[in-house]
């Protein structure tokens, strides 16, 4: 869908699904129990790979594509999102979905894609680190470091980072991380000076 610059492909989709319903399938595939405040008991419960969230959010990544081709639907999709049944499951995929713009062919291309939850646990100084430290290869893309850097560490942070919220006094530990490393650092201090006080130590019965 999103490889296609002609509206072909978009009105063979939307002549053969309905727009309502397909707004009304991304409802019906988002039960109360995957809605935001409860994400983690869903995907707690879930023992299969794909759980019926995962698909309502591609359902939902098909329909934005499409309304970025059919104002009708984009204007579907906004009058749902505000009231209806239909409200909460569409403002849950909302916030876990974005787009990206790719230049190819001589052309902008906006490719929608779902943000799977884990993402939500990449740390801000990664986030900075991976934006500014990626580099650029021969062809001025820095995709190839980009996905070398996912595989070897962020990845891995985030599933460490899932971890640690789910031990809420460790998580508090490590937020707080700068406050003891500001307290370690002035004791630190204090006893240099308590030292540096008390020396020559005049009592001592070894000889300094």
């Amino acid at each position: 869908m999103e490889s296609r610059q002609d509206n072909v492909m978009v009105n063979r989709v939307l002549r053969a699904l309905d727009r309502h319903a397909l707004i009304s399938m991304i409802s019906s595939l988002c039960p109360d129990g995957c809605l935001p405040d409860r994400t983690q008991a869903c995907e707690d419960r879930c023992s299969c790979d794909l759980c019926k969230r995962d698909v309502g959010h591609v359902v939902y990544v098909l329909a934005v594509t499409l309304a970025l081709k059919d104002e009708d639907l984009a204007v579907s999709l906004r009058q749902a999102a505000q009231t209806g049944p239909a409200c909460e499951a569409l403002t849950y995929y909302s916030h876990n979905t974005n787009t990206i713009e790719i230049f190819r062919n001589g052309l902008l291309e906006k490719v929608v894609f779902p943000v799977p939850p884990i993402c939500r646990y990449l740390t801000e100084e990664s986030r900075n680190r991976l934006y500014l430290e990626t580099d650029v290869d021969e062809q001025d893309s820095k995709v190839p470091d980009f996905f070398r850097r996912i595989n070897e560490y962020i990845f891995d942070e985030m599933k460490w980072q899932k971890q640690l919220h789910s031990r809420p006094f460790m998580y508090w530990l490590t937020v707080h991380y700068n406050i003891w490393r500001d307290i370690a650092t002035v004791f630190s201090v204090l006893l240099n000076i308590l030292v540096a006080v008390g020396f020559p130590f005049a009592n001592s019965p070894i000889p300094l």
